[in-house]
């Protein structure tokens, strides 16, 4: 494989891993009855980056080392841990998982304060 390709693949896997960490923080914000918009800006923030980057990052941009350990400090990650291909099951959503989340946010953008506490409490997974 070339430089080319081996680079090619580095950027994608780190990209991929970017959207996870990302699709993390979004997940942890609805857990905690955060609202969903401003959701980006947040993450962005925590990355001590502008949105406008963090969104050339996620669709073209390539991520150089620099950046690659400036996200991992600050998502407290492993040196090293944005490069990491990881296992499809762990990175990728399980079929019909989109589709689910899509019907989960529509509930809970139409429900009031007491609907989305329980839809919260029928989506925790027991200890």
């Amino acid at each position: 494989m070339s430089t080319q390709n081996n680079n090619s693949e580095l950027h994608a896997i780190r990209r991929e891993n970017l959207l996870l960490l990302l699709r993390d923080f979004s997940q942890a914000r609805i857990a905690a009855g955060d609202p969903t918009n401003g959701t980006e800006k947040a993450f962005a923030e925590r990355l001590q980056m502008s949105k406008s980057l963090l969104s050339q990052l996620k669709t073209s941009r390539n991520i150089s080392d620099a950046i690659a350990n400036q996200i991992e400090t600050r998502c407290r990650k492993a040196n090293g841990w944005l490069s990491l291909a990881l296992s499809p099951a762990v990175s990728r959503p399980a079929p019909g998982e989109d589709a689910f989340v899509a019907m989960a946010r529509a509930a809970y953008r139409a429900a009031d304060k007491d609907g989305r506490t329980k839809l919260r409490a029928i989506l925790t997974i027991p200890k």
